[in-house]
């Protein structure tokens, strides 16, 4: 990715995380913290996180931008051979039905992040 498009993406996810919690210095910490993460595949050697570790991430990020919202109907009735899709929407279901507003998501992201920093010396 160009640095072009990762300061793109880097406001977009500020955009849309400022928008979701109403907190423009949280919404920046979480977007920075997302901007790390973005940036672990192309580290070397590589950053192997454990897929708890990747669905924990992904679940607060993807509660934390609200984008789009969760809707429980768009959860396939069949989800055939894409394991990795059906295991991401039910931790993001999880995370959501716990009742964690997107505040929260983005504060326990950036504390998840830190986090992650520490255990693997980053």
């Amino acid at each position: 990715m160009s640095t072009e498009e990762k300061s793109a993406e880097f406001k977009e996810n500020l955009k849309h995380a400022t928008q979701a919690s109403g907190d423009e210095e949280l919404a920046r910490q979480f977007a920075e913290a997302a901007e790390f993460m973005g940036s672990l595949k192309d580290r070397s050697p590589p950053v192997n996180l454990s897929q708890d570790e990747l669905l924990e991430t992904y679940a607060l990020f993807k509660e934390s931008v609200q984008n789009p919202p969760f809707d429980p109907k768009s959860e396939p009735t069949t989800w055939g051979f894409n394991f990795k899709g059906k295991y991401k929407f039910q931790a993001w279901k999880k995370l959501h039905e716990s009742g964690i507003t997107p505040a929260e998501a983005q504060k326990k992201y950036v504390e998840f992040v830190e986090s992650l920093k520490q255990k693997y010396n980053l």
